[in-house]
């Protein structure tokens, strides 16, 4: 069983928190394959195995190989290939029992391949010889949600397990290939994680590195921190950054304010960001060059002074469509289909932020300069990319939410635009093909729009791509391809524990279970959920910065919602019900409701 701290040690002593052995598995169960002993343990982790005091004879070595899945077969499957991506530790023997644990190392796995057993010199293998060892930075539990749907259950657990994976130092893509903190992961991720965890020191620290890596031109990197020997490389790619991803210097600091009531963290990036939103200016008009040294593209003008298709960028990243079957195009197609599009989309929105934090910080001039700003682009990305009443120039899913979510449709074509997503997802089977730009605020938006029918079917779809047929097919995190294990049974080379497509969990607590900060820091929230048809309770708590909030909703026989809630000192809740017509604000206090 999970054992988690109820403090941080970052709290008790200032500055990040350290990662450490969080909790220790037993074998799930094991067998013998070939020559060698496989031993599944259950849960994807990020983590590494000790053997319990094993004797090894003098030069006797042995070989432990890690994976997060079995292929078709049932046979062990490493999942992660390539250069210096091996997750293999070796043993070798000093004629001595001793407890056999690599120290300076961790993997991303469920199932452990031991060559060289030796039973005549280790013994019979038995459940008390290995256990898994979870890391995961020593944070504060603040959220927990469960609900009447076991599938449901394991999905957001799977959310929660990708969330532990990857917040060990830095927030990471995924524990096992590139282990790598890329910046747009945690843009997307941020606010579910801050719902887990009190990720606030974490999360500022990995800022300060961000910060560090930034370019003198403003440019914020992909990933960050930033080995200096390739900062200056674009081989990839051909760039060093990306919008969506950059953005994080702003979007992440915001997401902590709004959870942890600290306007400290705007101020300690408010420089970097602006010098990033700088860099965008620039090179959306084409002024400066990609990467240093480089060329500019040449100054542009008029209203595609504001349209971002200077440089590469991610796009919608990895969208369905183009990443599954045989002659998908794969994921740098997606990037070149929705690039500019979702970079202009992103550029509104970045400065749409950055003039609210510049109000926050009491920074006129700059909330002047980023709303007019935006304007401009959004004026711009209506000019280049509307084609008529609703209607995008291109046909993917996540262009029309992120063009929904940022308002840059005119107002009264945002309805027909939201009725014609929502039409794409049914003639697409009821199925999303949404990248990780989109991801974020495809429920939200379907949601804000009259369409929680959509978001709802989607959250229950099981046939691929889905969250649930992820759990269907054994996932215990979520998956870097929604097709890591195709239909068919085949197993692919993918990470089995990338955290940004467990964004749903944040809409999730949002819209279901109904809590969502209204104002800075948790002081004024919300209390109205939204039950789903297929749902009979949630309960739902959260360790805000004033204290416990709670909220647990069932289904009566009568239809209607029982609603309980805890209300903490210092705070105002802003409660509405299924059958309510008004809002009814709710002092400190515990209350019982039906509606």
């Amino acid at each position: 069983m999970t054992q988690e701290p109820d403090f941080s040690l970052a709290q008790m002593f200032g500055g990040a928190p350290l990662a450490r052995v969080q909790t220790r598995l037993p074998p799930a169960s094991w067998w013998r394959e070939d020559d060698a002993i496989v031993v599944d343990f259950g849960q994807v982790i990020a983590g590494r195995v000790a053997l319990e005091w094993c004797f090894l004879g003098n030069g006797q070595e042995l070989v432990l190989r890690h994976a997060e899945a079995l292929d078709a077969d049932g046979r062990f499957f490493e999942n992660i290939v390539g250069r210096n991506k091996d997750q293999r530790d070796v043993f070798v023997g000093r004629g001595d029992s001793e407890l056999l644990e690599p120290a300076f190392t961790f993997h991303g796995f469920r199932y452990v391949r031991i060559e060289g057993w030796d039973e005549a010199t280790q013994g019979p293998f038995g459940a008390s010889s290995i256990e898994a060892h979870a890391i995961w930075a020593d944070m504060a539990r603040t959220g927990h949600v469960v609900t009447s749907d076991a599938r449901l259950n394991r999905l957001l657990e799977n959310a929660l397990w990708s969330a532990r994976g990857n917040l060990i130092n830095v927030p990471t893509d995924c524990p096992q290939r590139e282990r790598m903190g890329w910046v747009g992961d945690a843009l997307i991720f941020a606010p579910t994680a801050s719902f887990f965890y009190d990720v606030d020191s974490l999360m500022r620290q990995w800022l300060s590195s961000v910060r560090a890596d930034q370019l003198a031109d403003g440019q914020v990197l992909d990933y960050s921190p930033a080995p200096r020997a390739i900062m200056g490389s674009a081989e990839f790619l051909g760039a060093l950054s990306s919008a969506g991803w950059g953005d994080a210097i702003v979007e992440v600091p915001f997401e902590l304010m709004m959870r942890y009531g600290n306007l400290d963290v705007l101020r300690d990036n408010y420089q970097a960001m602006c010098a990033w939103h700088d860099f965008c200016v620039a090179s959306v008009a084409g002024e400066v060059p990609a990467v240093p040294g480089g060329e500019a593209p040449g100054a542009k003008t008029g209203d595609d002074r504001y349209v971002w298709d200077t440089k590469f960028h991610y796009g919608d990243w990895m969208f369905p469509s183009y990443m599954m079957g045989p002659d998908a195009p794969g994921p740098v197609a997606t990037a070149k289909a929705t690039a500019d599009l979702c970079a202009t989309a992103y550029l509104a929105h970045t400065s749409d932020r950055l003039a609210r934090v510049a109000l926050l910080l009491d920074d006129d001039a700059r909330v002047r300069e980023y709303s007019t700003y935006a304007d401009n682009v959004r004026r711009a990305f209506q000019a280049r990319f509307v084609r008529g009443h609703g209607l995008l120039d291109r046909e993917f899913q996540g262009c029309y939410v992120l063009a929904l979510a940022f308002d840059l449709f005119p107002e009264d074509q945002r309805q027909a635009t939201a009725d014609h997503l929502a039409q794409m997802i049914r003639d697409n089977g009821m199925r999303l093909d949404v990248g990780f730009l989109g991801m974020p605020h495809l429920m939200s938006v379907l949601c804000r729009w009259g369409h929680a029918d959509v978001a709802e079917a989607l959250l229950f779809q099981d046939e691929c791509p889905s969250w649930l047929y992820e759990v269907d097919h054994g996932a215990t995190t979520i998956w870097e391809s929604w097709a890591n294990i195709a239909p068919d049974g085949t197993v692919g080379t993918y990470s089995f524990n990338h955290y940004s497509f467990g964004c749903v969990a944040d809409w999730f607590v949002k819209y279901v279970a109904g809590l969502a900060p209204f104002s800075i820091g948790y002081r004024e929230f919300s209390v109205q959920p939204k039950p789903l048809s297929n749902l009979s309770f949630c309960r739902t708590s959260l360790e805000s910065p004033f204290g416990r909030i709670r909220i647990d909703w069932e289904r009566l026989e009568d239809g209607r919602l029982r609603v309980e809630a805890e209300v903490p000192n210092g705070t105002l809740a802003h409660a509405k019900l299924p059958s309510w017509e008004t809002v009814r604000l709710l002092e400190p206090g515990t209350y019982v409701l039906f509606g």
